[in-house]
């Protein structure tokens, strides 16, 4: 959840929303054999000006708003098959609306595509159910007297 901070000057209050961590998987088929670098150029390409102000992938790519895009990719009889997973800073809204515009590829290279986002998540969300299973974990050990 982003967490929100009122700053306030000379009666002027002003609302700042600052951006978490997602990570976004992505599964995708495509209709012939690709590589990472062309499911890559795909998304940068047919997402420019989806996501406002004429911005896309790329953009927020070089901007480090998207920091991460990890490809991996399975041939199965001439076709692919794969996996994306995008780790992004942004709100939970542009999170969104970068899930749906990447939804909106339909091909990759010369190929027929499809892309479906299978979760989004929240790495703090993550972090923190991991730190509570593993101090649950640690009151055992505890408890048992190791």
């Amino acid at each position: 959840m982003p967490i929100s901070v009122t700053i306030s000057r000379k009666s002027v209050t002003e609302v700042v929303v600052l951006p978490e961590e997602y990570v976004v998987y992505v599964e995708f088929w495509v209709g012939g054999f690709v590589r990472d670098r062309d499911v890559l150029g795909a998304l940068f390409n047919l997402t420019e000006g989806l996501l406002g102000d004429g911005k896309g992938l790329r953009e927020l790519h070089k901007s480090k708003r998207i920091s991460w895009i990890e490809v991996s990719i399975n041939p199965v009889n001439g076709r692919s098959r794969g996996l994306l997973k995008i780790t992004c800073k942004l709100s939970r809204e542009e999170t969104a609306l970068v899930a749906a515009a990447i939804e909106a590829v339909d091909r990759v290279s010369r190929f027929d595509a499809r892309f479906a986002v299978s979760r989004i998540e929240s790495v703090a969300d993550e972090k923190r159910r991991r730190v509570r299973r593993r101090a649950l974990e640690l009151l055992q050990t505890i408890r048992e007297g190791r």
